[in-house]
């Protein structure tokens, strides 16, 4: 991971650039690790820390403040906990399922026969007496088979040969001589388990907990899920449970917006900007006058839409689009117009992007000390908006040309 992002520091990213490299290749790097063991928390930790500072300061070195399971689950960065959970858990379901499977055949017969057979061997070199070879039977043999008595009904063809195994042991001290059986009276009076009473007795708890237990996560997912097939992103989802909705969802996650004008929404509506008024409660600066106009302090709603450069953009946009709504604030946003339901959309989706804007133009402000022309911005944002536009409407053209020529099942775009 620490590889590839000393590739990418060198470049300009942007925060969305960013992100896409955080969700398609530092979390692909993690898919194999997370589908094979359960990796250590301080591991997870670590990769958490190196996303993090990636994402937010470009290296592998600084050292930012955590985001929240909410604030992940909106920026769709997965949690590395949660899915490692998921997916060692397919491992289980096909273990639990996939009789036929090769794989689960050679499982069950490594951990339950050989494993069995191999402690038999190690035994069979010492001299031991019934009395030792009955306690290792109800200790170390039986104990052998209690993982694999709670996960499935076993076939009797397993549960035959582990009787015969455990027999031969305890009258012979071997695995490969031939003795008579032991009535269910006489392993009783020994003891010893009846292996297909304890299996159904096993399994039998594990259908009380899915009849009962209906507050159990676990059970939850056994009445969802089919038997036929496992979904990680369904158990994902499960596990992190579903957080709390906000208002500007939609607005900002549209499909009608642009990346960079998506995150840096995302960042406004949660208060994260780096505006002068959070620099100057660290100390990082002993001034937070906006840049723009030089008249109040800058916070959230100075700039979006309390500043005259960004009333100015407002007000101009709504006389392209013809709208009279009250928008003075971020939640102002949010709130529904007469427009119709495309129109109202599209509109949305150019205020979104006008958020940006203004952001790019308080940079420039702040860092040249140049503020660009209110015409210009808006007229630059519409024009990107309407490309954008234009570009989801012929993937949506092709994606329906698509399902009238091969049918629902087989179409290019999901």
């Amino acid at each position: 991971m620490t590889a590839r992002i000393r590739v990418w520091y060198a470049k300009s990213l942007s925060y969305a650039a960013r992100l896409q490299l955080v969700n398609s290749i530092l979390m692909s790097i993690t898919n194999y690790w997370c589908q094979a063991v359960i990796l250590p928390k301080k591991v997870i930790r670590q990769m958490n820390a190196i996303c993090r500072s990636f994402l937010w300061s470009g290296s592998t070195e600084s050292r930012t403040l955590g985001i929240s399971a909410r604030k992940k689950c909106a920026l769709k960065i997965r949690d590395l906990e949660s899915r490692n959970v998921a997916t060692v858990g397919k491992v289980a379901w096909h273990i639990s399922i996939l009789h036929e499977s090769l794989w689960v055949k050679w499982i069950h017969e490594v951990y339950t026969k050989d494993k069995m057979t191999a402690r038999i061997r190690v035994w069979y070199a010492k001299n031991l007496s019934y009395a030792a070879r009955l306690q290792l039977v109800n200790s170390i043999l039986m104990s052998i088979t209690n993982y694999w008595c709670q996960a499935v009904i076993l076939p009797k063809k397993v549960i035959r040969q582990m009787n015969a195994i455990c027999r031969s042991f305890l009258w012979s001290g071997s695995t490969e001589s031939r003795t008579l059986g032991i009535s269910a009276r006489k392993k009783c009076a020994l003891k010893i388990r009846d292996l297909e009473s304890r299996n159904v007795a096993t399994v039998g708890k594990v259908a009380w907990h899915i009849s009962i237990l209906h507050e159990s996560l676990w059970v939850k997912w056994i009445h969802e899920m089919n038997t036929l097939a496992y979904s990680i992103t369904k158990v994902y989802n499960d596990i992190r449970g579903g957080g709390n909705r906000v208002r500007w969802n939609h607005f900002v996650w549209s499909m009608l917006t642009i990346p960079r004008s998506r995150f840096i929404a995302w960042l406004a509506f949660n208060n994260r900007l780096k505006i002068k008024h959070r620099l100057k409660r660290t100390r990082t600066i002993d001034y937070d006058t906006c840049p723009i106009c030089e008249l109040e302090s800058e916070t959230v709603n100075h700039i979006f839409f309390q500043c005259r450069f960004s009333q100015e953009c407002v007000a101009y946009l709504k006389e392209r689009y013809e709208t009279n709504n009250k928008i003075e604030t971020l939640e102002d946003t949010l709130k529904r117009n007469q427009m119709g339901r495309h129109k109202r959309k599209q509109f949305e989706a150019i205020l979104c992007n006008l958020i940006y804007a203004i952001w790019s133009a308080r940079n420039e402000a702040a860092w040249s000390h140049k503020v660009p022309m209110v015409k210009l911005v808006v007229d630059n944002v519409i024009d990107i908006s309407e490309i954008k536009f234009k570009i989801r409407l012929q993937l949506l053209s092709l994606e329906l040309h698509d399902r009238c020529c091969f049918g629902p099942d087989h179409y290019i775009l999901g």
